[in-house]
């Protein structure tokens, strides 16, 4: 597959994932008693999972057969950004800041993605 086939599905993991932690963080402000629907983790999981090959493809088609730095800490960043929706459901008091730092944790991953620290 070409590069720009994996930056796509890169970019559409991103976009899921953040639609479904979204739909989590707007669900336990609103009612964080109630049971969240399904989905909402579903699309979360999806696009993690879909983040998470068509980084590794992009790995494969950069030339980078071994895992730098910047590779582990990105992963490190998602597996955080992953299990935030137990944190959101367990503490949704805790709601804006743990959405102001799901931004910031994104704003990190892309940082780490483009400077390669």
């Amino acid at each position: 597959m070409p590069y720009e086939f994996y930056k796509l599905a890169h970019y559409l993991g991103l976009a899921l994932s953040l639609l479904g932690l979204g739909a989590i963080w707007a669900h336990s402000v609103k009612s964080p008693q109630d049971k969240r629907p399904s989905w909402m983790a579903a699309v979360h999981g999806l696009g993690l999972l879909l983040l998470l090959i068509a980084g590794f493809g992009l790995l494969a088609r950069i030339g980078e057969h071994s895992f730098p730095l910047w590779v582990w800490l990105k992963i490190a960043v998602w597996l955080i950004i992953g299990g935030s929706p137990v944190l959101f459901r367990r503490k949704p008091q805790w709601a804006l800041f743990l959405g102001i730092t799901a931004a910031v944790l994104v704003t990190l991953a892309g940082w780490i993605a483009i400077f390669k620290p």
